[in-house]
């Protein structure tokens, strides 16, 4: 299927010295906020800039990072913060709104080959790149809505899938998509416009799910089918397809299952069904509530689902439905996949046993195809490691991990594929890296207000060589519920160097 490519620039405002391309993406106006999204290349604020952007294009809106050695010791500062009490940090959490989760290179500048580099490419999330078309797909947002896009590996050329399709009509949001390994399909996850949204709307985001079905559509958007159709207040997210694309697998938030009549010790809220005892909220909350309510399951109730699929001429068909269930003692914040040889699910658990009972710093486990954890990958005491992803050749996991809350503090490491050799690649949070953040220099109180989106890593994806990595960042907008209600990410592409790639350290 040939694709037909919309420049990126076509989505950038009119501004002295750039070219016009109108205020038109994809068929829709582009409303105030995303135009002045657009004006400065993908960064919202000057006071909130890199510092580390080294190399600014003005055309373009790109910046180049290059960076130095690693240093700190990031277990050992969470440790220390562990000490202020975890009900502080559970307490934070629940005044909060819904969430939506290599060493040894010098420096370019010191004359060093081995130093990385990073380019931001332009804005969104959930990015994730077809080894076989060399192709990204990745969310954005047009003018209050998120829709899926492809881009070309330096952010040119970017096409919006998704927009003005009869045949998404019924649908609100639409995202976190992924590719079949063809290069023929995507998989993705679209928000059914018939259910009402709770509060804000920020539950209904892509990555976090609620009223949202799992969908596939052509490469070139020729054709969309809906896989899922879920009741009200059900979830969705993380689909994709195993590496041979013979299987297809998501996430699914089945509270709606697992408490129809709400459970003991739940709040009764107005609306709530007037079934079983006078108690409870049937399903999930999906607000702060879940964190005071549903202890152990404060991210909610997620479960693995997998199938078989196979493409006919009237789509995709599936068979042979799997529904897998955390075992006891275990909590799923979310998987994200199969491994490289298809015979298990890789995700991030909470070992309820070394986390008080509490859905909080997720582990990276392997599971058999049955969802039973068999290979422990990460253990980092009151960390949270999660979005893993695999080089193409199985043999280097690419993940963040988040020093304190949930999508905040957001750094980026790699391992092999057992778990060893854990070499940390960014340094967003610390002063003296070029890659520094200053939005660490705020506050913890006022930095958290940005919730959920925070300074959170918007997952990522290797390049079909291996050598890169692209992925998505969110930053703070100045306006606490703008960042709440929408994701400000902002995608970059992680070029590895020579040290990486013949082995951690």
């Amino acid at each position: 299927m040939g694709l037909r490519f919309r420049s990126r620039e076509g989505h950038e405002p009119k501004e002295a010295g750039r070219r016009d391309f109108g205020t038109v993406l994809c068929g829709y106006p582009l409303g105030p906020a995303y135009l002045k999204r657009r004006s400065d290349g993908g960064v919202r604020d000057e006071g909130t800039r890199f510092r580390a952007v080294a190399r600014e294009d003005a055309d373009e809106g790109r910046g180049t990072v290059t960076r130095p050695p690693l240093g700190g010791n990031r277990q050992k500062d969470a440790l220390n913060r562990r000490t202020k009490g975890l009900f502080s940090l559970l307490v934070i959490l629940a005044l909060l709104p819904p969430l939506v989760g290599c060493g040894g290179g010098r420096t370019k500048e010191a004359g060093g080959s081995s130093g990385w580099t990073i380019e931001r490419i332009g804005t969104g999330s959930f990015p994730r790149w077809s080894w076989a078309r060399d192709l990204i797909t990745y969310t954005d947002l047009v003018d209050g809505q998120y829709e899926v896009f492809v881009c070309r590996p330096d952010g040119s050329e970017a096409l919006c899938l998704t927009a003005d399709k009869e045949a998404l009509r019924g649908c609100g949001h639409r995202g976190q998509s992924a590719w079949h390994p063809s290069g023929e399909y995507i998989v993705f996850t679209a928000e059914n416009a018939a259910y009402p949204r709770l509060g804000h709307g920020a539950s209904a985001r892509p990555g976090w799910g609620r009223n949202h079905d799992v969908w596939i559509m052509n490469a070139d958007a020729s054709g969309f089918w809906r896989i899922t159709d879920y009741p009200e207040n059900w979830a969705v997210m993380e689909p994709s397809f195993s590496h041979d694309g013979s299987k297809i697998f998501w996430c699914e938030e089945y509270s709606m299952e697992k408490y129809p009549n709400g459970k003991e010790g739940d709040l009764l809220l107005p609306g709530d069904r007037p079934t079983g005892p006078p108690y409870g909220h049937p399903g999930a909350y999906h607000s702060a509530l879940q964190f005071t309510y549903r202890v152990g399951e404060e991210m909610l109730a997620w479960r693995i689902v997998s199938a078989d699929i196979a493409f006919g001429p009237d789509g995709p068909v599936l068979s042979n439905i799997r529904k897998l269930e955390p075992p006891a003692g275990y909590t799923l914040n979310e998987a994200n996949g199969f491994l490289p040889g298809d015979d298990g699910f890789i995700g991030c658990y909470s070992i309820l046993a070394e986390t008080n009972g509490r859905a909080v710093a997720g582990e990276l486990l392997a599971t058999d195809l049955g969802g039973r954890p068999e290979r422990r990958l990460t253990d980092t005491a009151w960390l949270h490691d999660e979005d893993p992803c695999f080089s193409p050749d199985g043999s280097l996991i690419a993940f963040k991990e988040t020093g304190g809350i949930v999508g905040h503090e957001d750094e980026i490491y790699l391992m092999r594929a057992d778990g060893t050799g854990k070499t940390r690649l960014t340094h967003f949070t610390e002063p003296g890296y070029p890659e520094y953040d200053p939005v660490y220099e705020m506050e913890d109180a006022e930095r958290y207000a940005y919730r959920p989106s925070g300074t959170q890593i918007t997952e990522m994806c290797f390049s079909p060589d291996g050598r890169r990595l692209v992925f998505g960042r969110c930053r703070p907008t100045g306006d606490p519920l703008e960042s709440a209600l929408e994701i400000h990410s902002y995608l970059y592409v992680l070029t590895l160097p020579e040290t990486c790639l013949s082995g951690v350290e």
